[in-house]
């Protein structure tokens, strides 16, 4: 709470942003689930419970949680799917959103539609995923050629108006050394990386 740079970056008004993940269930799995404890989704772990004004959903899924923004009004988080997208490619059209996360590959036209909708409030996007399936991604977002693996994991890396933070398995903290090994052994060595 003292940290001058708390809220830096955060816009003193309400925003609209939406999540990006595979399909509904990785998105309660994720993101949405509501129960206590380690099973809990990540929103709901870590929003101030006394900030979640209201949790509208389609069905069973969660599709926006409401909260209160810090400077005042309410600010929504929408959550979308690639699956939802492959059944209706419209579904991202016609949208203005102050941010966008794409948590894991998505198919490039569902991106496309999706960031027509950041030109409004000049919005901001932020992908984190291993693009295996979506290469699209690579290329957008590293120039002609470079490969993913010719970048140092320990800076970000700058181009025009994007930045790349390059990570590997070993530099996730949440993973203990004998799991990654367990793990790197049971796979073919050209998988590895």
């Amino acid at each position: 709470p003292d940290d001058p740079g708390r809220f830096s970056g955060i816009p003193k008004r309400a925003t609209k942003g939406v999540i990006v993940v595979a399909n509904w269930n990785k998105a309660t799995e994720i993101f949405t689930n509501q129960a206590k404890g380690h099973g809990g989704g990540l929103l709901f772990k870590l929003l101030p419970p006394d900030s979640v004004v209201k949790v509208l959903k389609v069905g069973k899924d969660v599709n926006c949680i409401v909260v209160k923004n810090v400077h005042g009004g309410e600010s929504s988080i929408y959550i979308s799917t690639v699956q939802s997208f492959r059944r209706d490619v419209q579904q991202v059209e016609s949208s203005s959103w102050d941010w966008i996360h794409i948590d894991e590959p998505c198919p490039e036209a569902m991106w496309v539609g999706l960031s027509r909708g950041l030109m409004d409030n000049n919005g901001k996007a932020w992908f984190t995923c291993t693009p295996i399936a979506e290469p699209w991604i690579n290329a957008w977002f590293l120039p002609h050629k470079l490969l993913r693996k010719q970048l140092p994991s320990d800076q970000v890396h700058y181009f025009g108006d994007k930045a790349v933070c390059v990570g590997s398995t070993l530099d996730n903290a949440y993973l203990s050394s004998s799991g990654v090994a367990a793990f790197s052994a049971a796979i073919p060595e050209d998988e590895r990386a």
